[in-house]
């Protein structure tokens, strides 16, 4: 995909990050001082600040190549926001975790989009898909990661619901074109916080 690497962030790296949801509100003051506020965003936007502190110089050389490589903010990449990192609320995804809609007329295509979450991108291990509660095996449905779409192995009837549990990564990409490291003894080196920002993928 262009602009884009379905890559993770370094799995410890991950553990190093602060997290904040934005959302962008235009509020129009009357002379009567009332007010008008108009929602500018549909859903929150994701701002992530990877912020490891000294790390090891095998660590920092691992950052700089996986920044470099994406170009600063050139090429976005993929992130487990580990406030949310699944469809559920509990420790684990569970199969009726969220319902999913009907993608086209055939009832065998169905899009994955979690309430306020039209842009991740559910992982294939341990997806689960449910029909009426009833659980179906992995030969039973195909999975779109990148367009966040199931399709089924065959069609499903008119009146059936279809849920499913899943953890899922957040498309990111850097926020900044600069990368700064310094080195604060012999075998360690300290990164100045780096701003991750959440994108949305064409689809």
């Amino acid at each position: 995909m262009d602009g884009f690497d379905a890559l993770s962030l370094p799995k410890y790296l991950a553990t190093h990050i602060r997290r904040e949801i934005a959302f962008r509100t235009d509020i129009v003051v009357t002379a009567s001082g009332s007010e008008h506020r108009n929602a500018g965003w549909a859903q929150g936007r994701r701002r992530f600040i990877l912020d490891t502190g000294p790390v090891s110089l095998k660590a920092a050389r691992e950052v700089e190549i996986f920044f470099e490589a994406r170009r600063g903010r050139h090429r976005g990449f993929l992130l487990r926001d580990w406030l949310r990192p699944h469809s559920g609320t509990g420790l684990a995804p569970n199969a009726s975790d969220i319902t999913l809609s009907i993608a086209d007329m055939t009832r065998r295509n169905y899009l994955i989009r979690p309430a306020g979450r039209s842009n991740i991108m559910p992982r294939k291990d341990g997806f689960l898909l449910a029909v009426d509660g009833r659980r179906l095996s992995q030969d039973g449905f195909t999975l779109d990661e990148h367009n966040a779409q199931v399709r089924m192995a065959k069609a499903v009837p008119r009146d059936a619901v279809v849920t499913a549990g899943f953890y899922f990564d957040v498309p990111v990409r850097f926020d900044v074109d600069r990368l700064e490291l310094e080195r604060v003894a012999k075998d360690m080196v300290r990164l100045a916080p780096v701003p991750i920002i959440e994108i949305n993928l064409p689809r």
